[in-house]
This record gives C-alpha cells, structure tokens and sequence, in this order.
C-alpha cells in the first residue's frame, strides 16, 4: 500500500525529472535548429522511460559481470537482461517519422538569449521546483511558438552543391520539390549527404521535413540505398523515377523493392516517368512539367531521358539530366 510520503515522494521524483528534461530540452532544442536537426515530439517521455531503463540495464550488466568473474551462476540475470533488451527494442520500435519536427533557423542571437535564460532560471535555487517548472514550460512553449511562426527569406529555386552539380530545390506554395540530374550517386558518400548535409540543409532553410516530389533523372542501385536510408529521417510523398529495360544488377533491384517500401510504408507513392509527359501543379500560377527527351544507354540497360520543365510566374526553367547535358537552360 502507498503511503501518504510514499505518493509525496514519487510525486517529487517525477517534478524533479520533468523539471530536468525541460532544462534539457530548452537547452538542445536551440542547438538542434542551429544545426539543421530534427526535434522529437515524444523528447521529454522517451527521456523518463530511458533512465529508469537504462539504470537497470547497466546494474544488470555489473552484477552479470561480478559474477562472471567469481564463476558464479548467472543465467537468470541474463534472461532478464535479454527481457529488458527485447522490451526497450519493442519502444524503440514505435519511432514513426511524423514525430520529428523542424525549424527554419532563426536569428542565432534569440537562439543564445534561450540558452542563457534557460540556465538563469536553474541557478535560482530559491525558487520551488513548480516555479521552475512553470518557467521552463512558459520559455519551451514561447520557443516553440517562435520558431514555428518564423520563415526563412522565401526564395523559389535554390542549388544545392553536390560532387560536380547541384541538386535543385523547388520551394513554391508550400510545396518542396526536389531534383536530382544525377549528381547524388557520383560519389560512394551519397547516403552519409543525403542524411546529414541535404537534410539538414533542408529543415533549416525551409523548416520542414516534407519532400513532396522527389525526381530522380537518373536510376540506379546507389541513388535508391540512399533515398531508401533517408526515409526514417525526412517524409516524401512523391517520387519518380524514369523506366529502364533491360538487366540492371541484381542489387539494383533489391534496393528499388526497398525504397519502393519505404516510401510506401510513409504513405508515399513511387511513380515511374519518361514514356510520356507527366504535369505536376505546384499552384495556380506554377507547374512542373516531366517531358521525354529519348533512350540513355547505360552498360546493360538503358533508360528514359527526361527532362523537367518549371514554370513559376510565368517563367520557364528546364533541367537535364546530367548525362544528357551538363548546363541548366533558362527558356
């Protein structure tokens, strides 16, 4: 039976480990933004569930280990290591991307006065633990406002630069649409860029997660693994990719079932392009235009060539594919 200090007690434990990860998360939270990184929805409870967790697990682990030492039976403990494990597996299995959120990079001048003010606030320790509390949730929330109503300079296309080229970024009307001539998959590193270089890059200029076209002009088994390893981190809806005939390796295939699954699994639509024209509305004033331009050969197969068109106040844009031509084109 709870007693009355008991439920006082667990009461003060819990404050206290609010109190704690509201003071980390106001002082991680300006940190990630400055760097271009998501911030979990789930932060503060995932942290009350991981202590506890991850306290037992390392008392667990030590015993298992004196004992080891003394030649002594452990096989229980084990088990129940294995029971802890599997379970912080089975939490750690309910991430989902839409948990994430980012922030367009504000002033990094409010960012440091959030970091300061945060620690003015731990330092009085003349306040009750219900006044600090109050304090860090008035400065998380007006934060959080803050950043979520602030917008970087708004500016339709930007090249991002990659290996040899860049990668364009179509940012219109609340959509973003994204272009890879090809340039992504020169380099081995086309995963380790697409994770932490393009996305951050992408939160911080645009704060969103959302990619709702991803066009891939040219197919292969490099540029699928990392789009496919980018998923957890950032939601696409829409991606193209043009339609190829003939034997592309084996590992080609494999990891376009794989992307094709993870897109799906964000509730995302994989479509193919290159047989005929394909018209994407941005707006009412802005479109994207896929148009077919031919047949690339490419070793043992060969693809569609295709060519984008955008239009945004009635000006027109056309990109290639970089195999096709290695300038941008301004109609």
């Amino acid at each position: 039976m709870i007693t009355h200090a008991r439920h006082t007690k667990i009461i003060g434990w819990i404050a206290r480990a609010v109190e704690l990860q509201l003071f980390l998360s106001l002082v991680s939270l300006p940190v990630l933004i400055a760097w271009g990184l998501p911030f979990s929805l789930v932060t503060i409870a995932s942290n009350l569930i991981f202590g506890p967790m991850l306290s037992i697990f390392l008392l667990i682990s030590s015993v298992i280990f004196f004992l080891e030492l003394l030649s002594l039976p452990n096989g229980l403990l084990i088990g129940c290591l294995e029971y802890v494990t599997g379970f912080w597996r089975w939490v750690l299995s309910w991430h989902q991307p839409l948990w994430l959120v980012g922030f367009a990079k504000p002033h990094l001048f409010f960012l440091c006065v959030t970091v300061i003010c945060a620690f003015c606030v731990a330092s009085r320790t003349s306040w009750s633990y219900r006044q600090r509390v109050g304090t860090y949730l008035i400065m998380f929330i007006s934060l959080w406002i803050v950043c979520g109503w602030y917008s970087a300079p708004v500016c339709p296309m930007y090249h991002v630069p990659v290996n040899n080229g860049s990668v364009i970024v179509i940012r219109h009307a609340g959509t973003t649409i994204v272009i890879d001539p090809g340039y992504i998959a020169q380099r081995p590193s086309a995963q380790s860029w697409l994770q932490y270089t393009f996305v951050s890059w992408l939160i911080s200029t645009t704060g969103s997660l959302v990619i709702d076209h991803l066009i891939l002009l040219q197919p292969g088994s490099r540029i699928f693994e990392a789009v496919t390893t980018v998923c957890p981190k950032a939601r696409i809806k829409n991606i193209y990719v043009p339609w190829w005939q003939g034997d592309m390796s084996c590992s080609a295939h494999r990891n376009f079932c794989l992307m094709k699954e993870a897109v799906e699994q964000q509730g995302g639509k994989l479509k193919r392009c290159g047989s005929f024209t394909v018209k994407i509305p941005i707006s009412p004033d802005a479109y994207l235009k896929l148009v077919p331009l031919g047949v690339i050969k490419v070793a043992d197969y060969c693809y569609h060539d295709v060519g984008v068109e955008c239009s945004i106040d009635k000006e027109m844009v056309a990109f290639y594919a970089a195999k096709h031509v290695d300038t941008i084109q301004v109609d």
